[in-house]
């Protein structure tokens, strides 16, 4: 029977100086997913529950803006698995009490020496509280019976950081990968019968003696482990023909390090794995949590993952996915990520999304705007991960808008001041019809919530979708609206701003005078094309002819891009991302 972490709390740690500031605890659930920008505080939060539960120390540096005043403070809620139920309360002697919570506080203050040329150190104190009324008042556990019972449920961390150097990984320490795999089968391999315990009771061993066992029985139990992870690996990696994890010498007092070496049909010999490139290695892991699920590993365990995607393709990022998921069978994961397929996939209740403000972490939780989102037909990953979000009417408007802005990418470097539109880092998304893009106007505080960088571009057609007071209402909740003008004025469509020569030009058809704002451009060029080739059921394809028409007011130099560069540079301008 194992805790589960269901809640933490930190206070003056690193980014944190409270979080989370909008509730009483961050609820932590069998698998959630924690996203945000570089340096929002991600790694900052999975570190915060490794000094909890590992022991790990801190230093001044971990102290919020070198606040000394205050103590570093990490608080966790804990609570026996579902699984155990009465058992694991009664293992636990907290029947008793209503409220079966667990809390575990760790403190860290700093101390200052009373010479300016001594250093401070750092004091710590852990203590254990039974119920959410014992914590308000200070009530801790004295029973050192009961503290030592309770901490021998708490879970074993297994930290995964986002660039993986597998070496490190193969120490036999509780929080490795490889340590995760051998200590339980080496458990399995040491069980002896009862006559044979008789006999270790009158048979007096040395260290070496000792020492020697050990290996032997280390040795028996990787043959197995080295032969799965062959097996799984080749399905990923099929350029591997031998796998071999080997014991050099034994020292009882630190960690042994075992020795993976991989041959593949390009190597004379086996070489060590950290020969081989972070592609590699990643794979390696993914092997590894393969042989968890086979084996079911998880139980009692809490698996901390920085960027899993990293090195890792499409379907590889899926098939990791499935195996997190099945890990949470028995225990937890935490996982901070960057990834579509990861945010898309997530729990709504315990995803949250972590962003800076006056170099302090916060959070947004996204249950109920992950609702919106589902409901707006718009994957988070798309919105959550993005610096500013363009919303227009259909999916064609999205099309052809990208298509424009990468034919015009040329003219728009300098303005804009980057080399390629993937470095804003802007999403162009649809509002997929006006039953949406009133969903947007009902819920507009919770989509600001998620990014706060929300434009809306529309023409003539689409305006029909949106009252005055729509408007106005998006406009004083933040959210711009934007028209494509032509001289002042809304025209009718995307169309409506391109060239008249380019129109000729592209389809070879005379026009009888300009374009007009609110003239049915797509219907006028059809209609000429129709009667030109005789076609009579010729359609006008806004993203295929509409590309041509911007390629040819590219070669033209026309003076109608400066609608399309003048909008786009204005609203990014807006997000102030240049």
């Amino acid at each position: 029977m194992k805790l589960k972490l269901k809640g933490i709390k930190i206070k003056n740690f690193r980014s944190f100086n409270i979080f989370p500031d909008t509730e009483e605890f961050l609820e932590i659930g069998d698998f959630t997913v924690i996203v945000g920008k570089n340096d929002a505080g991600k790694s900052n939060l999975l570190r915060a529950i490794k000094i909890l539960l590992n022991g790990e120390k801190v230093t001044t540096s971990d102290f919020h803006k070198g606040n000394f005043e205050q103590p570093i403070e990490i608080i966790a809620v804990f609570e026996p698995s579902s699984e155990h139920g009465e058992k694991g309360i009664k293992l636990l002697s907290i029947e008793n009490n209503q409220d079966r919570r667990i809390f575990i506080r760790k403190q860290f203050s700093y101390e200052k020496k009373q010479s300016s040329e001594e250093e401070g150190k750092i004091k710590s104190q852990e203590d254990i509280f039974i119920g959410e009324s014992s914590l308000k008042a200070g009530q801790s556990l004295g029973s050192r019976q009961k503290i030592k019972a309770i901490k021998q449920y708490l879970p074993k961390v297994i930290f995964i950081p986002a660039l993986k150097n597998v070496e490190e990984e193969v120490k036999l320490q509780r929080n490795t990968i490889m340590s995760g795999l051998l200590i339980p089968i080496i458990e399995k391999s040491n069980t002896v019968s009862e006559k044979d315990k008789k006999d270790e009771k009158n048979t007096k061993k040395t260290i070496e003696d000792l020492k020697r066992e050990l290996k032997n029985s280390i040795e028996k139990a990787t043959e197995g482990i080295a032969k799965s992870l062959k097996d799984e690996l080749v399905k990923l990696w099929d350029d591997v023909e031998d796998i071999r994890i080997e014991i050099e010498g034994l020292d009882i007092k630190k960690a042994f390090v075992p020795k993976i070496k991989i041959k593949d049909k390009y190597l004379n010999d086996h070489v060590e794995v950290n020969y081989k490139g972070n592609g590699f290695q990643r794979y390696m892991i993914l092997s590894l949590l393969e042989i968890y699920r086979k084996q079911k590993i998880g139980d009692g365990y809490i698996l901390l993952f920085e960027e899993p995607e990293v090195f890792l393709h499409a379907g590889a990022q899926k098939k990791l996915l499935g195996i997190l998921k099945d890990f949470c069978l028995r225990g937890q994961v935490i996982l901070t990520t960057h990834s579509p397929i990861f945010i898309d996939n997530s729990n709504t209740e315990t995803t949250c999304l972590l962003y800076k403000s006056n170099g302090e972490t916060r959070i947004r939780k996204l249950e109920s705007q992950l609702q919106i989102l589902e409901e707006l037909e718009i994957r988070p990953s798309d919105i959550y991960l993005s610096n500013g979000v363009i919303f227009v009417e259909g999916p064609s408007d999205v099309l052809i808008l990208k298509k424009i802005i990468n034919l015009l990418m040329e003219n728009l470097r300098d303005k804009l001041n980057v080399s390629s539109w993937e470095e804003l880092n802007v999403s162009i998304l649809h509002l997929g019809g006006k039953g949406n893009a009133k969903h947007i106007v009902r819920n507009v505080d919770s989509v600001r919530s998620i990014n706060p960088n929300i434009a809306i571009l529309l023409d003539g057609d689409a305006i029909e979708d949106f009252s005055n007071d729509d408007f106005n209402h998006l406009e004083e909740k933040g959210i711009k609206c934007y028209l494509w003008k032509k001289d002042d004025a809304t025209v009718k469509s995307i169309e409506n701003l391109f060239s008249r020569k380019a129109i000729e030009k592209v389809f070879n058809i005379s026009l009888d005078r300009d374009i007009l704002p609110d003239d049915d451009v797509k219907e006028l060029i059809a209609s000429k094309v129709r009667q030109k080739r005789n076609i009579p059921n010729w359609e006008y394809n806004e993203i295929k002819h509409g590309e041509r028409i911007i390629r040819q007011m590219i070669e033209d130099k026309s003076d109608n891009l400066q609608y399309f560069i003048n909008q786009i540079v204005q609203i990014i301008r807006d997000f102030k991302l240049t």
